[in-house]
């Protein structure tokens, strides 16, 4: 009796404890082709459709794209149907909001529920994701053609990329209203590089907290206009302690084929690993970038351009009591589930991994044998 007892705690241990699973996809918003949202599996390199929203002509023209962690939706700018588009954990069409006309980049604040769009214009739209309401819009800077944007990661800031002003835009963002505000702190102009004139496209930021004040690392993609001879991602830091100057993000790596082709590096996302994600517009490719800059193609689109959006999609994990095939009873079914499923292990097992761990085993039987039963 004390074995069952001290199984059954180890159970309820497990249960009590949230997984981290290191495994993630790469979603891709297509422009060419028209697909849809793109899911790229960096384990076997396998390309498939994520999901969309309507499949006829014109439809899925898509570009910049975020997750709203308050649902776990991905939102992705449909830029021919002036809308954004919401897809589930599975990539089935939730709804659309109208947007302002062509909407390029997609940004969610942190805390879920607004987003906010670009339009390659000198506007910025924040829309309210449970209502589909235009809940304000800032313009008057002196943009002229708006694309990626991204948070720090607590949305002290807003990073805006300038394409055809050549510049990277900071706003500070005022959490205490609602929703959030926006006001421009800062601005940097890229300058030249190898007497190339250079364009940013997107936006990645990653928020250092430890030490004497926060400090933003800001990835942005470069290349000389819509797709030409040069193309880098650029690297940078903004120190919280000196609000009044943003430096420029140096040269940190060059696209592999600068030269030889027209070259663009156009999306860009850092993943849980460190590693950056970098999508390509003209041919449609996809990048991986180390800390030490050393640049590897991981997926060639050919000619057929890709949008600006790419986001990581990591499978969420669900702990339950044990009602496996989530009718509301624990019962014969459940209890077959598992068992089927015994001894099977991965991040993405579903809801067999009653107590995410990866692995289907003695724990999960037990919770179901604990639960078996309820809500019949």
């Amino acid at each position: 009796m004390r074995g069952v007892r001290l199984i059954l705690g180890c159970a309820s241990f497990a249960l009590a404890i949230s997984s981290l699973f290191a495994q993630y996809d790469v979603l891709l918003g297509d422009r060419d082709l028209q697909r849809g949202v793109l899911r790229f599996d960096p384990s076997s390199s396998n390309t498939t459709v994520f999901g969309g929203c309507a499949v006829s002509s014109g439809s899925r023209f898509y570009y910049g794209m975020d997750f709203d962690p308050a649902t776990g939706y991905l939102w992705v700018c449909n830029t021919l149907q002036s809308r954004i588009d919401g897809l589930d954990a599975n990539g089935n069409c939730v709804g659309s909001i109208t947007t302002a006309s062509l909407p390029t980049g997609l940004a969610v604040h942190p805390n879920g529920r607004y987003a906010y769009v670009t339009t390659s214009s000198n506007t910025i739209y924040c829309y309210d994701l449970s209502t589909g309401t235009l809940q304000f819009q800032v313009s008057g800077f002196s943009a002229s053609g708006c694309y990626g944007l991204a948070f720090s990661s607590r949305a002290e800031f807003l990073y805006v990329c300038d394409f055809y002003g050549g510049k990277l835009y900071q706003f500070a963002v005022d959490n205490t209203q609602t929703p959030p505000a926006l006001r421009l702190a800062n601005s940097v102009q890229f300058s030249q590089r190898r007497d190339y004139t250079v364009n940013p496209y997107d936006v990645a930021v990653r928020t250092s907290y430890g030490g004497r004040a926060p400090i933003d690392y800001i990835y942005v993609t470069l290349t000389t206009g819509f797709y030409g001879p040069y193309s880098e991602v650029a690297a940078g830091q903004f120190a919280y302690d000196t609000p009044g100057f943003l430096p420029e993000p140096t040269t940190f790596a060059v696209h592999p084929n600068i030269g030889s082709r027209n070259v663009s590096f156009f999306g860009i996302e850092i993943a849980p690993d460190g590693l950056l994600w970098v999508s390509e517009y003209n041919p449609g490719g996809l990048f991986t970038v180390n800390s030490s800059g050393t640049v590897t193609q991981r997926a060639n689109y050919g000619s057929n351009k890709l949008g600006v959006g790419i986001a990581i999609y990591q499978p969420r994990c669900v702990q339950h009591r044990g009602d496996v095939d989530n009718n509301g009873c624990v019962d014969d079914a459940d209890l077959l589930a598992v068992l089927f499923a015994f001894g099977q292990s991965g991040s993405n097992l579903g809801r067999v991994d009653i107590n995410c761990d990866s692995v289907v085993d003695d724990a999960d039987l037990l919770i179901v044998l604990f639960n078996f039963g309820a809500g019949c």
